[in-house]
């Protein structure tokens, strides 16, 4: 990697995992990874980014930082997100949302943040284009992150779209379903995947999420093979042709790891409606021939 292709990235994750997370960015060749509160920053370039996308199990957001700028009023915040070059990341036929999270310097509810940095981006591209993106709350185009703290804003192009723990194999849940990164962190904790445990039993395994994750680290499967869609596709700055180079060598890990010799999976459950959602789940997963459910 060469400095002018590094970026600097912010990987966000769940609280007390953040030491988790380093160590498996470093394991997937990342570098300049720092701890940070609520997760972990590094400096790396756009395929290092993509492969945190794909591969890994911990994190929930891949941030890519466009700017940071102090903020004392409503106005800063506008101001602020308005003097971005938003043409260089995306045009007004893209539709976007943004997620704002913090309060302070006049601005006292998150919705309210998320509206002046809104009003910003349309205002530059109807002075640019004389026309306006739209907004779109579900699937958008470009998703904007932006997070006030202490009078600053860091805010950033948010490269996972919807959260990286939405695997996309939940065809149907139970009473408050584990996480799915979560159930990943709890299994790093045990030292999962190890060579000398030969099996991994779950006795209320509810929608089968521990399993599946387990069986997916097994069998080497990309955790993010199985998303629909990323939020860096509409970007200006996506090469397809690097991402689908690595798509196309996950999807050959995942055949080779699905071939070779598994441990054995074990789901139990007493209510017949986890069983039905943990069957159905496990084989959108596609690790069905490996994982077996008892009721």
């Amino acid at each position: 990697m060469s400095e002018a292709a590094a970026r600097q990235w912010f990987i966000s994750c769940g609280r007390g995992i953040q030491g988790l997370l380093a160590n498996e960015l470093k394991a997937l060749g990342v570098v300049g990874v720092q701890e940070k509160n609520g997760g972990v920053a590094c400096r790396d370039d756009l395929e290092a980014a993509y492969r945190i996308c794909l591969w890994s199990r911990l994190a929930s957001r891949v941030l890519m930082p466009l700017r940071t700028f102090s903020v004392k009023s409503p106005e800063d915040l506008y101001q602020g997100a308005y003097s971005i070059d938003w043409g260089q990341h995306f045009t007004a036929d893209n539709s976007f949302i943004v997620d704002f999270s913090g309060t302070g310097a006049g601005i006292d509810h998150t919705r309210y943040g998320a509206q002046r940095v809104k009003d910003a981006v349309v205002d530059y591209f109807r002075a640019r284009d004389g026309r306006r993106p739209d907004v779109q709350a579900d699937w958008p185009d470009i998703r904007l992150n932006a997070r006030l703290h202490r009078e600053r804003v860091v805010l950033s192009l948010d490269f996972s779209g919807e959260s990286l723990h939405q695997r996309q194999y939940r065809q149907r849940g139970t009473v408050a379903p584990l996480k799915e990164n979560l159930a990943a962190a709890l299994l790093m904790r045990a030292g999962w995947p190890d060579p000398s445990y030969a099996a991994l039993v779950d006795p209320m395994c509810g929608s089968g999420t521990l399993l599946i994750e387990a069986a997916m680290m097994s069998a080497d499967v990309a955790p993010g093979l199985g998303r629909l869609k990323h939020g860096f596709e509409h970007w200006h700055g996506h090469r397809p042709e690097l991402w689908r180079q690595l798509l196309d060598e996950a999807k050959t890990r995942r055949e080779q790891g699905l071939a070779g010799d598994l441990p054995l999976f074990v789901g139990y459950d007493h209510h017949e409606r986890a069983i039905e959602a943990a069957s159905l789940n496990i084989e959108a997963a596609g690790v069905d021939e490996c994982i077996r459910l008892r009721q």
